[in-house]
């Protein structure tokens, strides 16, 4: 499974939540994006973040997060957060579930990536990923 979308759907979740890191944190809701993410969006990201300090324990781990939390804006620290959240949930398939239980409730989930390729004349591919799907082939 490819988790670099999910790592950059999370650190984008936590740029959002712009009060909750860096200087912000003192100053809570106060401002513009703190607003609009809310009380229950501020504490979710707090606990969030939270738990990541506890989490991470490697050094370029802890470094990129305290990077991240210097400034939130840099892309520089961005991409590096998001490489060791990659990193982590390779390493860990238990840390993707604890660190879903800590997102809103219609976060998007990792996804599979599917590639097929079909060459020649008449072929018929069929990929399917998922719960609860239904394929139906038909003759011609």
């Amino acid at each position: 499974m490819d988790y670099t979308e999910f790592a950059k759907n999370v650190v984008e979740y936590l740029q959002a939540a712009g009060p909750v890191v860096g200087t912000g944190v003192a100053t809570g809701f106060g401002t513009g994006v703190g607003k609009a993410v809310g009380e229950k969006g501020f504490e979710k990201s707090r606990s969030l973040l939270t738990w990541l300090r506890n989490k991470f324990t490697r050094p370029a781990d802890r470094g990129a997060l305290d990077q991240f939390e210097q400034d939130p804006s840099d892309p520089g620290n961005c991409r590096d957060l998001m490489d060791q959240l990659r990193k982590a949930l390779e390493r860990d398939p238990a840390f993707q579930n604890e660190l879903m239980a800590l997102l809103p409730d219609d976060f998007p989930a990792p996804r599979t990536t599917q590639i097929s390729t079909t060459i020649g004349d008449g072929n018929i591919a069929i990929q399917n990923t998922g719960d609860s799907s239904n394929i139906s082939i038909q003759g011609r």
